[in-house]
């Protein structure tokens, strides 16, 4: 009775799963490196901005050009601006755009989704031939027509 007792609280223990995908995910090599390089992505842009005192876009055209330093870790580009702080703006705001266009990926094709399983029959077939359309372009192709 006392082992029977012991695995229902096992079974309840509520972390448990999500320790185990944490184990799965630091196991696979695969995922981790990727996982690591987005972390410090991440990273890279929500703290730069804080720990890095340089404006991305104040000028100095006497510092134009000049070569990687202790003041500036990447140099300076044409305009005197520093290149480390423009390059974890631009870091900053590709992480939003990419955030935010995923999300409203997942929302529309999720309602578009939805929408055809709940009408069924011409809305379902309609719905999948018109993606069938989509995925038999390759994805370059239509990239560069939108």
């Amino acid at each position: 009775m006392a082992r029977r007792q012991a695995d229902v609280t096992t079974e309840h223990e509520p972390n448990r799963h999500h320790r185990e995908a944490v184990a799965t995910l630091i196991a696979d090599r695969r995922l981790t490196v990727p996982l690591a390089a987005l972390v410090v992505l991440v990273l890279f842009a929500i703290l730069m901005p804080i720990a890095w005192s340089h404006n991305p876009d104040t000028q100095n055209l006497i510092g134009s050009l000049q070569r990687p330093s202790l003041t500036h870790p990447l140099g300076t580009d044409q305009l005197g601006r520093d290149v480390l702080a423009r390059v974890a703006d631009g870091a900053r705001i590709s992480l939003v755009v990419a955030t935010l266009v995923t999300l409203a990926g997942a929302i529309v094709g999720g309602l578009i989704g939805l929408l055809a399983g709940a009408v069924g029959g011409i809305g379902d077939g309609v719905a999948m031939r018109v993606m069938d359309a989509i995925l038999a372009f390759p994805s370059l192709i239509l990239a560069m027509a939108v």
